[in-house]
């Protein structure tokens, strides 16, 4: 049996034909869209990794600057340390004029009740 004797298929592989080809424009629409999609989202990936070089760069700035800080720190612990011990040692050394003037003071008074009793009256 031939095609001829089976029918006529010509309306229905046009159908199928135009089945088909509507599938694929809606292929091809969902892969435009999906490509424009993708551009996009490369665009946004370039931009976030741009930003991300630009952190990375002032992180690397800002601890420079933070370890500069430490040195910084640590210099003026060691000043304040000695102008602690320095401080101490005024103390000690103010507390011995205090006493030594306090002893020459003692040694005054002490001297004017002598001269006092010697000449039998008050000095003033």
């Amino acid at each position: 049996m031939g095609l001829d004797v089976i029918g006529d298929f010509d309306f229905a592989s046009n159908v199928q034909v135009k089945n088909v080809e509507s599938k694929v424009d809606v292929v091809v629409a969902e892969n435009k869209r999906l490509a424009d999609r993708e551009n996009i989202l490369e665009m946004r990936v370039k931009k976030l990794e741009s930003e991300n070089k630009s952190l990375l760069k002032k992180i690397d700035a800002d601890q420079t600057e933070i370890d500069i800080l430490k040195v910084r720190v640590a210099e003026l612990e060691e000043e304040k340390t000695h102008r602690d011990e320095q401080n101490k040692y005024f103390e000690l050394k103010n507390k011995e004029l205090e006493a030594a003037k306090a002893l020459k003071e003692h040694e005054f008074y002490m001297m004017n009740k002598v001269i006092e009793s010697m000449l039998g009256r008050s000095i003033e």
